[in-house]
Protein backbone atom coordinates (compact mmCIF):
# COMPACT_ATOMS: atom_id res chain seq x y z
CA UNK A 1 0.00 0.00 0.00
CA UNK A 2 1.89 3.29 -0.96
CA UNK A 3 1.93 6.67 1.26
CA UNK A 4 -1.41 7.94 -0.69
CA UNK A 5 -3.72 5.02 -0.06
CA UNK A 6 -2.41 4.76 3.53
CA UNK A 7 -3.52 8.39 3.91
CA UNK A 8 -6.97 7.93 2.32
CA UNK A 9 -7.71 5.02 4.23
CA UNK A 10 -6.83 6.84 7.39
CA UNK A 11 -8.88 9.45 6.38
CA UNK A 12 -11.72 7.96 5.97
CA UNK A 13 -11.42 5.46 9.05
CA UNK A 14 -11.49 8.39 10.75
CA UNK A 15 -14.72 9.93 9.38
CA UNK A 16 -16.50 7.00 9.70
CA UNK A 17 -14.78 6.49 13.71
CA UNK A 18 -16.25 10.42 14.02
CA UNK A 19 -19.87 9.76 12.28
CA UNK A 20 -20.24 6.84 14.64
CA UNK A 21 -19.16 9.06 17.76
CA UNK A 22 -21.68 11.62 17.38
CA UNK A 23 -24.54 9.29 16.26
CA UNK A 24 -24.09 6.93 19.85
CA UNK A 25 -23.76 10.40 21.74
CA UNK A 26 -26.79 11.70 19.80
CA UNK A 27 -28.90 8.31 20.93
CA UNK A 28 -27.99 8.31 24.06
CA UNK A 29 -28.73 12.01 24.63
CA UNK A 30 -31.79 11.27 22.55
CA UNK A 31 -32.67 8.25 25.20
CA UNK A 32 -31.95 10.66 28.52
CA UNK A 33 -33.89 13.75 27.49
CA UNK A 34 -35.86 13.03 24.30
CA UNK A 35 -34.66 14.63 21.20
CA UNK A 36 -37.13 18.00 21.95
CA UNK A 37 -34.54 18.34 25.05
CA UNK A 38 -31.43 17.21 23.48
CA UNK A 39 -29.33 20.50 21.82
CA UNK A 40 -26.62 20.35 19.44
CA UNK A 41 -24.33 21.70 21.44
CA UNK A 42 -24.98 18.60 24.55
CA UNK A 43 -24.44 16.29 21.28
CA UNK A 44 -21.03 18.24 20.55
CA UNK A 45 -19.76 18.07 23.79
CA UNK A 46 -20.55 14.12 24.65
CA UNK A 47 -19.12 13.59 21.07
CA UNK A 48 -16.15 15.34 22.13
CA UNK A 49 -16.32 17.35 18.63
CA UNK A 50 -17.10 20.66 17.43
CA UNK A 51 -20.52 22.25 16.54
CA UNK A 52 -18.71 22.58 13.31
CA UNK A 53 -17.54 19.37 12.86
CA UNK A 54 -21.36 17.93 13.87
CA UNK A 55 -23.15 19.60 10.68
CA UNK A 56 -20.28 18.40 8.53
CA UNK A 57 -22.00 15.27 9.30
CA UNK A 58 -25.82 15.94 9.99
CA UNK A 59 -27.40 19.01 8.95
CA UNK A 60 -29.94 18.75 11.66
CA UNK A 61 -29.67 16.82 14.93
CA UNK A 62 -33.31 15.53 13.19
CA UNK A 63 -30.76 13.68 10.40
CA UNK A 64 -29.36 11.67 13.49
CA UNK A 65 -32.53 9.61 12.92
CA UNK A 66 -31.58 9.33 8.89
CA UNK A 67 -28.55 7.17 9.74
CA UNK A 68 -30.79 4.70 12.46
CA UNK A 69 -33.07 4.24 9.53
CA UNK A 70 -30.28 3.26 7.23
CA UNK A 71 -29.00 0.89 9.40
CA UNK A 72 -32.53 -0.61 9.31
CA UNK A 73 -32.87 -0.33 5.69
CA UNK A 74 -29.42 -2.48 5.85
CA UNK A 75 -30.88 -5.59 8.38
CA UNK A 76 -33.46 -6.08 5.61
CA UNK A 77 -31.07 -5.40 2.50
CA UNK A 78 -29.21 -8.45 4.00
CA UNK A 79 -32.03 -10.81 4.66
CA UNK A 80 -32.95 -10.08 1.26
CA UNK A 81 -29.68 -11.72 0.07
CA UNK A 82 -30.08 -14.11 2.28
CA UNK A 83 -33.71 -15.25 1.02
CA UNK A 84 -32.15 -14.58 -2.65
CA UNK A 85 -29.36 -16.96 -2.20
CA UNK A 86 -31.62 -19.40 -0.74
CA UNK A 87 -29.58 -21.42 1.64
CA UNK A 88 -31.78 -20.84 4.61
CA UNK A 89 -35.50 -21.44 5.22
CA UNK A 90 -37.72 -17.80 4.91
CA UNK A 91 -38.66 -18.62 8.76
CA UNK A 92 -35.59 -18.70 9.63
CA UNK A 93 -34.60 -15.20 7.81
CA UNK A 94 -37.65 -13.66 8.91
CA UNK A 95 -36.77 -14.41 12.54
CA UNK A 96 -33.33 -13.18 12.37
CA UNK A 97 -34.57 -9.98 10.40
CA UNK A 98 -37.23 -9.26 13.37
CA UNK A 99 -34.39 -9.39 15.80
CA UNK A 100 -31.58 -7.85 14.13
CA UNK A 101 -34.95 -4.95 13.75
CA UNK A 102 -34.94 -4.35 17.11
CA UNK A 103 -31.16 -4.43 18.06
CA UNK A 104 -30.61 -0.36 17.64
CA UNK A 105 -34.25 0.80 18.86
CA UNK A 106 -33.92 -1.59 21.73
CA UNK A 107 -31.23 -0.16 23.91
CA UNK A 108 -33.55 1.24 25.83
CA UNK A 109 -36.65 1.96 26.36
CA UNK A 110 -35.98 5.41 26.66
CA UNK A 111 -34.32 5.33 23.33
CA UNK A 112 -37.72 3.74 21.43
CA UNK A 113 -40.09 6.31 23.41
CA UNK A 114 -37.89 9.25 22.28
CA UNK A 115 -38.17 7.78 18.77
CA UNK A 116 -41.81 7.26 18.92
CA UNK A 117 -42.35 10.58 20.25
CA UNK A 118 -40.06 12.32 17.43
CA UNK A 119 -42.25 10.53 14.75
CA UNK A 120 -45.78 11.46 16.15
CA UNK A 121 -44.34 15.01 17.13
CA UNK A 122 -42.15 16.24 14.14
CA UNK A 123 -42.74 16.27 10.87
CA UNK A 124 -39.22 15.73 9.53
CA UNK A 125 -38.96 12.93 11.22
CA UNK A 126 -41.71 11.20 9.99
CA UNK A 127 -41.27 11.97 6.54
CA UNK A 128 -37.57 10.63 7.04
CA UNK A 129 -39.32 7.25 8.44
CA UNK A 130 -41.84 7.20 6.11
CA UNK A 131 -39.52 6.65 3.05
CA UNK A 132 -37.19 4.35 4.89
CA UNK A 133 -40.05 2.04 5.78
CA UNK A 134 -41.61 2.19 2.84
CA UNK A 135 -38.18 0.88 0.99
CA UNK A 136 -38.04 -1.79 3.93
CA UNK A 137 -41.64 -3.33 3.08
CA UNK A 138 -40.86 -3.37 -0.86
CA UNK A 139 -37.51 -5.70 0.27
CA UNK A 140 -39.40 -7.51 3.14
CA UNK A 141 -42.34 -8.15 -0.15
CA UNK A 142 -39.28 -9.26 -2.47
CA UNK A 143 -38.34 -12.17 0.81
CA UNK A 144 -41.76 -12.99 0.69
CA UNK A 145 -41.66 -13.81 -2.61
CA UNK A 146 -38.81 -15.46 -2.94
CA UNK A 147 -40.55 -17.82 0.21
CA UNK A 148 -43.00 -18.55 -2.05
CA UNK A 149 -40.83 -19.37 -5.20
CA UNK A 150 -39.69 -21.92 -2.99
CA UNK A 151 -43.04 -23.50 -1.98
CA UNK A 152 -42.57 -21.95 1.89
CA UNK A 153 -45.35 -19.29 2.01
CA UNK A 154 -49.16 -19.70 0.38
CA UNK A 155 -48.60 -18.51 -2.61
CA UNK A 156 -52.43 -16.89 -2.57
CA UNK A 157 -51.20 -14.58 -0.22
CA UNK A 158 -50.38 -11.09 -1.73
CA UNK A 159 -46.89 -10.33 -0.84
CA UNK A 160 -47.15 -6.32 -0.36
CA UNK A 161 -49.97 -6.54 1.81
CA UNK A 162 -47.98 -9.20 4.21
CA UNK A 163 -44.60 -6.80 3.95
CA UNK A 164 -47.44 -4.53 5.36
CA UNK A 165 -48.57 -6.34 8.27
CA UNK A 166 -44.78 -8.01 9.02
CA UNK A 167 -44.12 -3.69 9.66
CA UNK A 168 -47.14 -3.66 11.47
CA UNK A 169 -46.37 -6.29 13.93
CA UNK A 170 -42.80 -5.33 14.39
CA UNK A 171 -43.71 -1.44 15.26
CA UNK A 172 -46.66 -2.85 17.47
CA UNK A 173 -44.16 -4.78 19.45
CA UNK A 174 -41.66 -2.35 19.83
CA UNK A 175 -44.33 0.19 21.37
CA UNK A 176 -45.42 -2.66 23.67
CA UNK A 177 -42.06 -3.21 24.84
CA UNK A 178 -41.33 0.63 25.22
CA UNK A 179 -44.30 1.11 27.85
CA UNK A 180 -43.59 -2.95 29.53
CA UNK A 181 -39.73 -2.78 29.77
CA UNK A 182 -40.31 -5.89 32.04
CA UNK A 183 -40.69 -8.07 28.87
CA UNK A 184 -36.99 -8.70 26.72
CA UNK A 185 -37.79 -7.72 23.33
CA UNK A 186 -36.19 -9.97 21.50
CA UNK A 187 -38.60 -12.48 23.19
CA UNK A 188 -41.81 -10.90 22.27
CA UNK A 189 -40.10 -10.61 18.49
CA UNK A 190 -39.67 -13.84 18.31
CA UNK A 191 -43.38 -14.81 19.25
CA UNK A 192 -44.68 -12.69 17.31
CA UNK A 193 -42.43 -14.04 14.24
CA UNK A 194 -44.22 -17.44 15.21
CA UNK A 195 -47.90 -16.26 14.87
CA UNK A 196 -47.08 -13.96 11.89
CA UNK A 197 -45.51 -17.74 10.19
CA UNK A 198 -48.47 -19.60 11.36
CA UNK A 199 -50.44 -17.42 8.91
CA UNK A 200 -48.32 -17.09 6.17
CA UNK A 201 -46.85 -20.56 5.25
CA UNK A 202 -47.64 -23.14 2.69
CA UNK A 203 -50.06 -25.89 3.53
CA UNK A 204 -47.24 -28.76 3.14
CA UNK A 205 -45.06 -26.94 5.47
CA UNK A 206 -48.44 -27.04 8.10
CA UNK A 207 -48.42 -31.35 7.59
CA UNK A 208 -44.75 -31.35 7.91
CA UNK A 209 -45.27 -29.30 11.61
CA UNK A 210 -47.47 -31.72 12.45
CA UNK A 211 -46.14 -35.06 11.47
CA UNK A 212 -42.84 -33.81 13.49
Amino acid sequence: MDTNTASVDRRARKRTETHERIFRSALALFAEHGIAGTTIEQITERADVGKGTFFNYFPSKDHVFLTLGEIQLGNVEAALEDAQQGRDPIRDILLRLAVSLTHEPGRSPQLLRSILIANLSGEPVREMFTRVLAQGREMVAQILAAGQGRGEIRPEIDCAVHARIFQQMMLGTLTFWAFHPDFQAKELVTDAIGLYWQGIRAEDGKKNARRG
